[in-house]
């Protein structure tokens, strides 16, 4: 009953942050929803277009900078500056997060699929019709059983990544709260809350979601034949990240981070 009522409460945290996200952040909100629209846009109509990469690269600076603006904002701690776009020290500490964490996240899917395709080698030798030295019949060698154990290999590698990034997701707010760099040592202040902080943002991520959904399917029964139906549609799902997502995810993680009974029990990087 503890963890459904942290939730209903960290969702509810949720909702009501976004009327002071957009008025403290409207700026950097509203450029990262025009940015993603942008390079979506782009990386549908021009996918080879040498603009793409930087696009994308601009998309994220953005967002990092609306995300250390929003978790200002939810932290007290200082001005986001002007419309949110202001940059500061703050947020190459909250760089270095998203670097060691995305580093981290890398490793861990190499060992995932590492695992997988151990098991899926040995799945596939056990069949009929495997050949060592031909990979193209370990697919074909794979029985119904076979394909019930992948499955479940999937299934559980899965989880442990969602469950490795909870236990990791209080890095930002942490870095902007105690101005140094932490990631792996969150780890202890997420031990009881890991499930909590995955279920938490399944439930955020229905509305924006949703919006992506019924915008799409009206812009495409109205405006199918008009030019600017992709950009609405991607327009859409701007928004959605940028305008309900991001700071959903903000205060929801800013909810949970403030439960913690301590600091984290490393210094980490100042």
């Amino acid at each position: 009953m503890v963890a459904q009522r942290q939730i209903i409460d960290g969702f509810t945290a949720s909702w009501r942050f976004l009327a002071p996200a957009w008025r403290g952040a409207w700026a950097a909100i509203g450029l990262s929803a025009t940015l993603v629209a942008f390079w979506l846009t782009l990386s549908a109509e021009a996918p080879q277009s040498p603009w793409r990469p930087v696009s994308l690269i601009s998309t994220l600076a953005v967002l990092l900078v609306a995300q250390g603006g929003l978790l200002k904002i939810a932290l007290h701690r200082g001005e986001p500056g002007l419309g949110g776009l202001s940059v500061s020290r703050a947020h190459i500490r909250l760089l270095i997060v998203w670097l060691l964490t995305g580093v981290l996240m890398a490793i861990l899917l190499l060992l995932a699929l590492v695992v997988a395709f151990s098991v899926a080698y040995g799945v596939a030798s056990a069949g009929v019709g495997f050949v060592a030295g031909e990979p193209l019949t370990w697919p074909h060698a794979v029985d119904d059983r076979g394909r019930v154990v992948l499955g479940g290999v999937a299934l559980l590698g899965v989880v442990g990544l969602a469950w490795a990034w909870a236990r990791v997701s209080f890095a930002p707010a942490a870095t902007i709260d105690l101005g140094r760099v932490q990631v792996l040592s969150t780890w202890p202040m997420t031990r009881t809350l890991a499930w909590q902080i995955i279920a938490g943002n399944l439930a955020i991520g229905v509305a924006p979601a949703a919006v992506v959904v019924v915008l799409d399917v009206a812009h495409r029964a109205f405006l199918s034949g008009y030019g600017a139906a992709g950009w609405i549609g991607n327009g859409a799902v701007g928004l959605a990240i940028a305008g309900l997502w991001l700071p959903m995810n903000v205060a929801l993680m800013t909810y949970f981070y403030r439960r913690t009974p301590a600091e984290p029990s490393s210094p980490g990087l100042r």
